[in-house]
């Protein structure tokens, strides 16, 4: 039987849109400026023109009192502009009234390229709306913009419709004309928080080699250094009191004289020859003269003391380039997998302040632009409350855990975390470090290492001045003698190496938490996460850390104590024999059954619960760990758009209009990362964390004059490479995720190249996809099977609901298999047919489900035929499914008399009941 086109389906109702809160600015020249500025009337257009020496003055913009509290739901600063020169960074300053002095000064990373026609650029405020100290939208307070360049005599800097604004807006004014094709471009999506994506393409890093040999990295941050009254001898033993701590890695001098002389035996300080080094292991991470002579590198790098260089400590994203440049400059100059050192800020401070969208966008900036390979980061989890004299463990702590171990394993490398080995106080803030403690530090050290991490950092060591931290009681003091502080450390130290054989190398397998309240980021421990032969474990206290950690042939458990205040009871039931794993590294038999312990803070108990393992290499380790997903098609970093971190907007001859957005998802799919869950205790994901991970979804607004019925369909592209190999394989659900309601569900592998198209917030359904063809269980780069597939229509699969209903998702794949050709096309067919579109502004959001696809645009044209009319259908026997003429469904037992849509197979009919 014939079988004509649905022609009708899913009309959507009149939609009433809150439209976003402007709040326009109107500058005012600044006498500090570098700039002249005029002001067109007509055009609204500020211009500004260097036009004298700015001696070191900015593009300055200055903006008079603000009349009223800025609205609560303002989320950017937004501007147009056009600009000779790039413009890399923004200062906005804040002022109370009558003051000349600010009161607050944020810092955003701007990547605005010279452009003669007019751009748009959003910057996202949130974090400062949210301040409560230092809000800038009070009323009284004046503001300045401050645009820093390498602007020159003539440069000139346009700019229009400066606003504060409240969530997103279109990137043009998009009229749908009914008698045309109207293309809406992939790359014109909504600005300020119109978009939600992580498409990064991540650099090659060097493969991680452990800088200490066979020893358990132990780095001293601000180790010691020279000091004239102690004098080159006196620094020699104190790198031997360093060394006998149990620390075998020290940051290095800032003097490059001193430097050598622990890299080299025969070097002079002061006049003295000395082997800083001698009797001892130690490894330096050098950073003297490496930017002001980087062929200092040239003169160390062959020492066998040297582990590495020190490029950076908690960057900015607007350093991300230049840090990028050092780290190039020092892995090519020494040619050698070394160390190459950078230090990441951890989850309680602004990630919005820094640069980047959130905490997590910052980490995966800073890993694709720079390129490490390993992570590291510092947070100082136990605190001292200055003004109640309470001491509680950062909230933060544990999710920062999760985060970067996630990270680590999305981007192939090992984590480092710090142990707090001082006391340090800050007049500003009114909780501090407290002074250290044996079981403080261990909470630091041992759940960093519960986690995996593969080197333990104090920070810091040597006791140094500062004039904005008080510093107090670090491992030496500031005569670089011994304290309470290089004892407690000591133990620790040593009890790491004893018990290296299960950290050094590790893989964390499982992290779960017997909290009653599961900390953020966290899962739940449930029964089923644990491992064979092990039935439960159990607190009484607060609650306590559970991981698994895999090593060589074995298998480890690993409980510890981090309630900072309690000791907690502890039962841990087996049903095999196994081992326990003691401090000082010696390992007992451990018969089947209940065991009792009671933990005090930072205790910790390690199984040793299968060591006859299959042989296993961490990730890290693999030879696999550097191989990437080949760069999409097309010039990538495009200058079309600026501040869209996590995209990957290309542009390309074969794009509409010369750009498209590649991958629609994270190249790095093999995991789940994102550390969010809907509910910590089964680690179930919802739909939207599950898009969030593996997907990225972009708004497009529009607007429609009169009431009309469109068909949309989706410009796009599939590299078989990719997509064979995610549809294949996918990533198998368990105890790092399972989707809430579909525990079975392999996500990547069921919406590989997949996307849920929505307008007003409300999943429109594919007109033309009953099937869609099966993807063979085992890739191949030929993809002769999947051809053979697509050619025998009786291979494909039915795209309906498992009850039988029409999929609100949209399937694309490759137009053969073998083919990675970037050829972006419209289905036969429209996608979405007489979309009823009501007069007013509407919002269509491309959801995508899973990488890997390529966006090119969105085509919206009048039907070829419209209105609802009876269609044959191809059986009898298909479903029945009823919609109210606004597209949705109902159940016609229970509507209210009226039109409806009765549609069975592809055949649909106006029916009133």
């Amino acid at each position: 039987m014939k079988t004509k086109l649905l022609t009708a389906l899913l009309l959507l109702s009149a939609f009433a849109q809150a439209f976003a809160t402007k709040v326009p600015l109107t500058p005012e020249p600044s006498q500090y400026s570098g700039f002249d500025m005029t002001y067109d009337d007509a055009t609204k257009v500020y211009t500004f023109t260097m036009a004298r020496n700015p001696l070191g003055n900015p593009a300055r913009l200055k903006f008079p009192n603000l009349k009223e509290d800025l609205p609560d739901n303002i989320t950017s600063l937004a501007f147009e502009y056009k600009t000779s020169n790039h413009v890399g960074l923004m200062y906005f300053r804040v002022y109370d009234e009558g003051k000349t002095s600010p009161k607050k000064t944020y810092e955003y990373t701007l990547d605005i390229h010279p452009a003669d026609e007019w751009r748009t650029c959003t910057i996202d405020i949130t974090d400062a709306m949210k301040n409560k100290l230092w809000k800038f939208g009070k009323a009284g307070r004046w503001q300045e913009m401050d645009f820093l360049s390498n602007y020159v005599l003539g440069s000139t800097l346009q700019i229009r419709n400066i606003r504060y604004d409240s969530g997103e807006s279109g990137y043009y004014d998009t009229p749908l004309n009914p008698e045309a094709e109207n293309i809406i471009e992939a790359e014109n999506f909504n600005y300020g928080t119109g978009y939600s994506a992580r498409q990064f393409e991540v650099p090659h890093h060097a493969p991680y080699v452990n800088p200490t040999g066979d020893l358990f990295p132990i780095y001293a941050w601000g180790g010691p250094d020279f000091n004239n009254q102690r004098g080159p001898l006196g620094l020699k033993k104190e790198f031997q009191d360093l060394w006998e701590c149990g620390f075998n890695m020290t940051l290095g001098s800032a003097w490059t004289g001193v430097a050598r002389a622990c890299l080299f035996p025969d070097r002079e300080v002061n006049g003295v020859y000395v082997d800083l080094f001698e009797g001892t292991g130690l490894k330096l991470l050098a950073k003297a003269g490496l930017r002001d002579n980087p062929s200092e590198i040239l003169a160390i790098k062959d020492s066998p003391r040297l582990a590495g260089y020190h490029i950076r400590d908690e960057p900015h994203v607007k350093d991300l380039p230049e840090m990028a440049g050092w780290f190039d400059h020092a892995r090519n100059t020494d040619g050698t997998n070394k160390i190459y050192y950078g230090n990441m800020h951890p989850l309680s401070s602004s990630a919005v302040e820094l640069g980047a969208k959130d905490y997590q966008n910052l980490i995966d900036l800073y890993m694709c632009t720079v390129g490490p390979n390993f992570i590291s980061y510092d947070m100082y989890p136990v605190r001292h409350h200055k003004v109640e004299d309470y001491i509680f463990l950062n909230p933060d702590w544990f999710e920062n855990l999760e985060i970067i171990a996630d990270k680590a394993r999305h981007y192939k490398v090992p984590m480092w975390t710090f142990v707090q080995s001082c006391q340090s106080s800050h007049a500003s803030q009114i909780d501090e470090q407290p002074k250290p403690t044996r079981e403080y530090m261990s909470v630091c050290a041992f759940t960093g290492l519960a986690y995996g991490s593969q080197c333990l950092q104090y920070y810091m060591y040597a006791w140094e001045h500062s004039w904005e931290y008080n510093y107090q009681n670090a491992c030496t003091d500031e005569n670089g003698e011994r304290t309470d502080t290089w004892y407690m450390a000591q133990a620790i130290n040593r009890e790491v190496q004893a018990q290296k054989f299960v950290f050094l190398g590790s893989e964390l397998t499982m992290s779960g938490h017997t909290n009653p309240v599961t900390p953020s980021g966290c899962r739940r421990l449930t029964d089923d996460m644990l491992p064979e032969g092990v039935a439960s474990v159990t607190t009484d206290g607060s609650g306590m850390c559970v991981t698994t950690l895999r090593n060589g042939k074995s298998l480890y458990l690993m409980v510890v104590n981090p309630d900072v205040n309690n000791a907690q009871g502890l039962t841990i039931t087996t049903t095999a024999n196994m081992h326990r794993v003691l401090t000082d590294g010696t390992i007992t038999d451990l018969a089947a059954g209940t065991h009792n312990y009671t933990l005090k803070t930072g205790e910790y108990i390690i199984y040793q619960v299968n060591d006859n393992l299959p042989e296993h290499i961490a990730y890290y380790l693999r030879d696999d760990a550097i191989e990437k997903p080949e760069p999409a098609p097309g010039q990538g970093n495009t200058a079309y758009r600026n501040n869209i971190p996590g995209t990957d907007l290309r542009s390309h001859d074969a794009a509409s209009n010369g750009y498209y957005l590649a991958n629609m998802g994270d190249p790095q799919w093999q995991e789940f990362n994102i550390s969010k869950y809907s509910d910590s205790t089964s680690g179930a994901i919802s739909f939207d964390q599950a898009v969030e991970n593996w997907g990225c979804w972009y708004n497009y607004s529009f607007f429609v004059d009169t009431e009309m019925d469109m068909d949309i369909s989706i410009s796009h592209s599939v590299p078989w490479s990719q997509y064979g190999l995610v549809a294949s394989t996918g990533v198998e659900p368990g105890s790092k995720y399972m989707i809430e309601n579909n525990n079975m569900l392999n996500w990547p592998k069921e919406y590989a190249a997949s996307m849920v198209l929505e307008l007003d917030n409300e999943p429109l359904i594919p007109a033309n996809q009953p099937l869609r063809p099966a993807v063979p269980e085992v890739f191949s780069e030929d993809g002769t099977e999947f051809n053979r597939i697509l050619a025998d229509k009786s291979q494909w699969i039915p795209t309906q609901t498992p009850d039988g209903k029409a999929s609100e998702i949209l399937y694309f794949w490759p137009k053969a298999g073998g083919n990675n050709s970037f050829e972006p096309t419209v289905n036969t067919t429209p996608d979405y047919t007489n979309v009823r579109l009501t007069p007013g502004e509407h919002t269509l959001r491309v959801k995508s489900l899973c990488y890997p696809w390529h966006f090119d645009a969105i085509h919206i044209t009048k039907p070829k035929t419209s209105g609802i009319t009876d269609i044959e259908a191809e059986t009898d026997n298909a479903p029945v499914e009823w919609y109210n003429l606004q597209g949705i469904r109902v159940n016609p037992e229970t509507a209210s008399p009226g039109l409806y849509l009765r549609r069975q197979g592809n055949k649909t009919q106006k029916i009133k009941l």
